[in-house]
């Protein structure tokens, strides 16, 4: 059974936790899909500080974006650790758009699809998704999990570079005919981790 919640938008709390940063905001909500749950919800939260690591030996909840579906415009994020793992406080990004999730708790192995077009949408030449586990955008303690394709240096890039989730100049290699980026559900922390479709 799937569920279908509501990701809000970032509002005024990313403009104050981006201070500096030119962020854009988005006024309406982003459709997300979760695969094993029960129930629908379309409440929203407001953003809050997470416990989430990325680091799938500690034994706990390890998040991290498994597949960009560059055709349909999907972001899977998948629990890849041993314990449940909270999204209240957690945002998708790829700068300048941000959008944080509700209140959700994916158990291990489970996924949640994103709807992107309001983060920008994808362009299967270019582009980057990072996921944080609060609005503190700039800061390498707060990105989960990252990927660019079709060149380096995007906005965020330089933040998953500085926390050690992904190399300094790497992008995965893409075409105007890639459909699909997969890590085959695995964390991936380089682009040859990362299989293009």
């Amino acid at each position: 059974m799937r569920r279908t919640l509501l990701l809000s938008t970032a509002l005024a709390l990313t403009i104050a936790a981006c201070a500096g940063d030119s962020a854009t905001t988005t006024t309406s909500a982003l459709d997300t899909t979760t695969t094993g749950a029960s129930s629908s919800s379309t409440d929203t939260v407001t953003p809050a500080e997470s416990t989430t690591s990325n680091d799938a030996s500690s034994g706990t909840a390890v998040l991290a974006i498994t597949e960009i579906d560059l055709l349909d415009g999907t972001v899977t994020v998948t629990n890849l650790g041993e314990e449940p793992a909270s999204l209240e406080g957690h945002a998708i990004c790829q700068r300048p758009n941000y959008s944080f999730f509700e209140d959700v708790t994916l158990e291990p192995g489970e996924s949640i699809e994103v709807e992107a077009s309001k983060i920008g949408g994808f362009d299967p030449e270019t582009g980057e998704v990072g996921l944080y586990s609060s609005g503190q955008f700039d800061d390498s303690s707060s990105i989960l999990s990252y990927v660019e394709w079709g060149r380096s240096g995007h906005g965020r890039s330089s933040v998953a570079a500085d926390a050690g989730i992904w190399p300094a100049d790497g992008f995965v290699a893409t075409t105007a005919d890639t459909e699909l980026l997969t890590t085959n559900g695995e964390v991936a922390e380089s682009p040859d981790e990362w299989v293009v479709g």
